[in-house]
């Protein structure tokens, strides 16, 4: 029988991460873990930039069909707009009424509150192998 890899992908504050990231590879039982890897990658400008051309080059509607692709949400210019796009790969779907924009280093960073800190927002992967 072959071994598989289950992988759950997850956009996630690295905040929540560091909270759930023990809990996900601790052990449930004598020999059992949930997860056996979880892994944080903070999202960039950058990033953002390379999946909005995927986007637009792999949408039906994109370069050289009907639609302009100048049309679609901007993740670099609006990164709100990309939040509530990719809502549903959200961790906490809250994250995307927050208060959200690039710091200095390029990074996208949430705020919940005012006199909260912003945090980084990545992917969490977390893998098991069966």
């Amino acid at each position: 029988m072959k071994n598989k890899l289950l992988r759950r992908k997850v956009l996630i504050r690295e905040y929540d991460f560091n909270k759930i990231k023990t809990k996900a590879t601790a052990k449930i039982n004598r020999y059992e873990t949930l997860y056996d890897r979880a892994t944080f990658t903070p999202i960039t400008k950058d990033d953002l930039e390379k999946e909005y051309m995927l986007f637009i080059l792999t949408k039906d509607e994109g370069v050289g069909k009907t639609q302009n692709p100048m049309d679609h949400w901007k993740p670099t210019e609006y990164p709100s707009s990309y939040l509530w796009c990719i809502s549903k790969k959200l961790y906490n779907e809250d994250y995307a009424r927050w208060e959200s924009r690039f710091d200095e280093d390029g990074y996208l960073v949430v705020k919940h509150s005012k006199g909260k800190p912003e945090t980084k927002l990545g992917w969490a992967v977390f893998e098991k192998q069966l």
